[in-house]
């Protein structure tokens, strides 16, 4: 390992830790961008015909999902100085994990009509659009810049 890396801070970091530093990087900023929105639009079809028919389930997540995220990311155009890429991650991943399964719960009939499931599963994803696709998203964008 050469020390004719990246001059990070006062110390020399070597190029093969650089590099590793920014494909992790890169990859979880592409994981949080587009895993998000790629599920959604993967189950959309089948939320609308199975799961909740006739709620317009599909028409109602698109523009909140990208109405959540973009104002989070506007948001954190000014906030996002103050918090480091560290705490973003760890203030976001567990709530995130947590409004996974409130989506997950809504696709069994059993918890009650269609309507009231097709609102919790639409307030669940709200939720993760604001953690995953605004925080989490800002975090791994922090993270790509300083690198």
């Amino acid at each position: 390992l050469g020390l004719s890396g990246w001059v990070h801070g006062a110390f020399a970091v070597p190029t093969s830790i650089a590099r590793m530093s920014l494909k992790i990087t890169f990859t979880l900023f592409g994981v949080s961008v587009l895993l998000p929105w790629q599920c959604l639009l993967s189950s959309m079809e089948f939320m609308d015909l199975d799961s909740f028919p006739g709620c317009s389930w599909t028409l109602l997540l698109s523009p909140l999902f990208n109405a959540v995220s973009v104002s989070t990311q506007a948001i954190m155009l000014f906030l996002g100085e103050y918090c480091t890429a560290w705490k973003l991650a760890c203030f976001a991943l567990p709530p995130s994990i947590c409004l996974v399964v409130v989506p997950l719960i809504c696709l069994f009939p059993d918890v009650g009509e269609a309507e009231m499931r097709s609102r919790a599963a639409l307030a669940g994803c709200a939720g993760l659009a604001f953690f995953v696709a605004g925080l989490f998203q800002s975090a791994s964008c922090q993270l790509a810049v300083r690198l």
